[in-house]
């Protein structure tokens, strides 16, 4: 009997959080159009769509990483790989690839965070430790936000992570489990080099804290990572062309010349503060506390010796920004169970957790689960999908929605090729310039935008957010606050 009432809250657990990462993670990664940095899309979208032979992108759209042969080419050929299986099964809508590799990339966070769960749950000393593990990986407002990316960074993580569950499941049992962990350590380090020093600090807790200097599991995981490494360079090989080692090149440009600098540079206290600014700033000076726990009360542990000399070596660089930090976010469920259970706050109950959650987390939850990462792509997808009559006139204020900095978006570009853009900088520019039909994209706090003009007529039909529903409950007139992307339809009135 007791067993089937433990079957029973089992099977309930897992319907309850399954139930919450599908709903949470799908919303988020179909809503989450673009990218959270540029260079998700510019060093990953726009080089696969360069190699894969894509008319609308040519060599001089490719990033100057290119050119500089620092950009690793494993999750190019990928993605490469991936726009050709596309192509071959008949998507040919460049969004909807995109918007899969965002489910993909959430389908195997679920994995790493599963894998990490079977490895360290017999730690878990009361009920509640399971629930503040599933609660944080999913609920937690900026995880499924960054766990959908097709970003480096995120499947640097997803690989690490997975690597790393394998290699302390298999245990000194199975080479061939070990020899595969360390592939997947390695090609972390292929997806995004800084990884590597989570490597390097697993690597030395195995020596100096498990012995394992003397012991052949070790040289077998070591062995993986240079097979990995031997891989990305085949990789590299078939990105440029020719033989480069690519991690080489990105130390000297980046770091010896100081190219990463002119990206700007940061104090120390970069990250402390931004994590604070750039969040709930309950969670936000929560997350600042782990660190030195992690330091004091569990220097011996694997997750100091991975994540310390990480978060140490972003910190002494001098070009900073929140997303290098994300690699270490899928260690969040592990790290939160560690503080709770080895401190005063081992004694609070599930449902403080579920309260705690709903009060400092919901509505960021809820904003990031409807946002698009880019509004500016949100709008490209409007154009991309309206086939308009070709007299419409496409006009943009100002800034031009189609590039950013100096590269523009080829791979969004539709199949008849780039948009014709008029640029304006004021209404009158507009009434002016319309001859027969137009469309005019407008960045604005508020929706309510009319041309006041007597021989034409204008209507707002897309917004890139919130969804329309969202939209009409607008408490307290938080649309006047807020910053969206309204694309008009500006028509001649019949005479």
């Amino acid at each position: 009997m007791l067993t089937q009432t433990n079957n029973n809250q089992t099977l309930k657990f897992i319907f309850i959080y399954g139930l919450l990462f599908i709903t949470i993670f799908s919303l988020t990664a179909h809503y989450s159009t673009g990218y959270h940095h540029p260079d998700e899309h510019f060093q990953i979208l726009e080089m696969a769509s360069y190699k894969v032979g894509y008319p609308a992108t040519e060599l001089s759209d490719l990033a100057w990483e290119f050119k500089s042969q620092i950009r690793p080419g494993l999750q190019v050929i990928m993605t490469a790989g991936f726009f050709k299986f596309c192509d071959a099964v008949g998507i040919s809508d460049h969004f909807l690839v995109v918007e899969i590799l965002r489910y993909l990339s959430a389908l195997f966070y679920l994995l790493c965070v599963f894998l990490l769960y079977r490895v360290i749950r017999g730690g878990f000393t009361n009920t509640v430790s399971h629930h503040l593990y599933w609660c944080t990986a999913i609920l937690l407002w900026f995880i499924p936000y960054c766990s959908v990316r097709y970003s480096s960074e995120n499947w640097s993580a997803i690989s690490f992570i997975i690597g790393l569950s394998i290699y302390l499941r298999a245990g000194c049992r199975h080479w061939l489990l070990i020899f595969f962990a360390g592939l997947l350590l390695g090609l972390s380090f292929e997806f995004r080099y800084q990884v590597g020093i989570m490597v390097f600090g697993f690597v030395m807790w195995l020596i100096f804290l498990q012995g394992a200097i003397k012991k052949p599991e070790l040289y077998i995981m070591i062995s993986g990572v240079l097979f990995a490494i031997l891989i990305g360079t085949l990789a590299d090989f078939w990105f440029y062309n020719q033989w480069v080692f690519a991690p080489w090149n990105y130390l000297k440009v980046n770091i010896i010349e100081h190219k990463a600098d002119s990206f700007g540079t940061s104090p120390w206290y970069f990250y402390f503060a931004t994590i604070i600014k750039s969040g709930n700033i309950i969670i936000g000076v929560f997350i600042l506390l782990l660190v030195p726990f992690l330091m004091i009360r569990k220097f011996k542990h694997p997750l100091t010796w991975i994540i310390i000399p990480f978060l140490a070596l972003h910190i002494m660089l001098s070009h900073k920004e929140l997303r290098f930090l994300f690699p270490i976010i899928p260690f969040m469920p592990w790290v939160v169970v560690l503080f709770f259970t080895d401190t005063w706050l081992k004694w609070l109950q599930i449902k403080w957790v579920y309260f705690l959650l709903l009060a400092v987390n919901t509505l960021p939850l809820l904003h990031i689960m409807f946002s698009p990462a880019q509004m500016e792509v949100r709008t490209m997808s409007y154009f991309y999908h309206h086939k308009l009559a070709p007299d419409f006139k496409y006009f943009y204020l100002n800034e031009h929605k189609y590039y950013v900095w100096v590269l523009a978006h080829t791979y969004y570009y539709p199949n008849s090729g780039s948009y014709l853009m008029g640029h304006l900088t004021n209404k009158n520019q507009i009434r002016d310039s319309l001859q027969s039909a137009g469309l005019i994209l407008l960045r604005d706090r508020t929706p309510n935008f009319h041309l006041n003009a007597t021989n034409v007529k204008d209507s707002m039909i897309d917004a890139t957010y919130p969804p329309a529903l969202l939209r009409r409950v607008n408490l307290n007139n938080w649309l006047a606050r807020t910053s969206l992307n309204y694309i008009y339809l500006i028509e001649k009135k019949a005479k």
